[in-house]
């Protein structure tokens, strides 16, 4: 199993593209801003790391 990331790590994420709202063909660096858990999972929040 992998570890949880850290608020102000570096992870690879594969964001939604328009208009199809599907994951990108390539992941991208993203900054995690937030880790919440919850009840059902975890929810982590990023900021785009590139253009």
């Amino acid at each position: 199993m992998w570890e949880l990331p850290s608020v102000g790590d570096i992870v690879w994420c594969k964001f939604p593209q328009k208009p199809r709202d599907e994951a990108g063909p390539k992941p991208k660096p993203a900054l995690v801003v937030a880790v919440n858990e919850y009840e059902d999972g975890i929810g982590i929040e990023v900021a785009y790391g590139t253009t």
